[in-house]
């Protein structure tokens, strides 16, 4: 249900608006993540995933894109593939960046009937700290709705290594809402992109440990290695 090189595309989409560049850009990204997590809740019954993307970009600010993912959502379910395809407007500059669009989940295969739309719009200042608001208004084919608003944010530690920080409020129609930290290290090792993070939500665990392992409410850690092409 994310993914990460939105903000990117989102981003350089807005400066090549403003850039004057008469070219599009076509990127790629693939990625094996120790758990996929999805706003603190594992979309893989914290297990690993394998994840990919293409994305791209004009010089007017519009972009589109398509990104997957493996799922485990345990017995009673007969998805295995999570598909995102989104389409988005960018504009500003490398100062502040703003982005729109909407983005449709697709379960595979389709017998859970779990697929559904969510819009957002987000702003970024100085390509490193991002506020998004998401709106869904039938979240996994439920009738009901949900939002979230995330902050996302990159600390420059030197040329090779940040620290990348995450806080999501989500707040759904019906049920508690509940709130997602992560704090993490990354660095590039050649062309691969490593992250390691420490992530807890505040969910309600009811004594029951399995079920805070899948909601992080005990807290976990996730590494990630990435390329981008």
């Amino acid at each position: 249900m994310i993914n990460k090189n939105w903000v990117r595309t989102a981003v350089a989409a807005a400066i090549l608006a403003g850039s004057g560049s008469v070219m599009a850009e076509v990127t790629g990204n693939v990625a094996v993540v120790s758990d996929y997590v999805f706003d603190g809740i594992s979309q893989t019954d914290n297990g690993p995933a394998l994840q990919g993307g293409v994305d791209w970009s004009a010089e007017s600010g519009l972009y589109a894109g398509a990104w997957a993912s493996t799922v485990d959502f345990g017995e009673g379910s007969d998805s295995n593939l999570e598909t995102d395809w989104y389409v988005g407007y960018g504009f500003g500059s490398d100062d502040v960046a703003f982005d729109v669009g909407v983005v449709f989940y697709k379960y595979l295969p389709s017998g859970d009937d779990i697929d559904y739309n969510e819009i957002y719009f987000g702003v970024t200042f100085a390509e490193n700290l991002t506020l998004k608001y998401w709106y869904a208004d039938d979240v996994i084919n439920s009738g009901l709705s949900n939002s979230r608003i995330k902050a996302t944010y990159s600390a420059a530690i030197n040329d090779d290594w940040s620290i990348p920080l995450e806080f999501t409020v989500n707040d759904p129609e019906e049920g508690d809402s509940y709130n997602h930290y992560k704090v993490g290290v990354a660095t590039t090792l050649g062309s691969i992109n490593a992250e390691l993070s420490y992530q807890k939500t505040d969910i309600d665990d009811e004594g029951d440990d399995d079920f805070a392992d899948i909601v992080y409410s005990d807290g976990g850690f996730v590494l990630s290695l990435s390329m981008d092409f």
